[in-house]
């Protein structure tokens, strides 16, 4: 699959596990750089040293994004390596370009659980 990304650099949040991890994985395959996201140090480092041993480009950003001191540390190391487009894997979150923001409630359920700066 050709997605069109390569050489572009990409923060995927959530990247230490599961779907995040996944979504990471793919686009380090389609030549993006990853910025790998996580809380866990040793989980995070592990995915962003997976991308590294198949050939990728990945540098880690370690954070809680529920709080602003851990949003702003996620942003600032993200940025350390050039602009990135962001892919959320938190419900209810999407990125701006000055920072995080939650979106709205629909009823009882939130937007979509996934975000892209570049889909907006």
């Amino acid at each position: 699959m050709d997605l069109r990304l390569a050489g572009k650099r990409a923060l995927v949040t959530g990247s230490s596990a599961g779907l995040g991890e996944a979504i990471a994985k793919l686009l380090a395959a389609e030549g993006v750089g990853i910025v790998v996201h996580g809380r866990d140090e040793g989980r995070t480092n592990a995915v962003a040293e997976a991308i590294r041993a198949d050939g990728g480009r990945a540098d880690v950003a370690l954070g809680d994004l529920s709080t602003d001191a851990g949003a702003d540390a996620v942003a600032a190391a993200a940025m350390t390596g050039g602009t990135s487009t962001s892919w959320s894997t938190m419900p209810g979150h999407t990125t701006t370009r000055l920072g995080w923001r939650r979106r709205p409630r629909v009823g009882s359920r939130r937007t979509s659980p996934t975000s892209c700066r570049a889909c907006e």
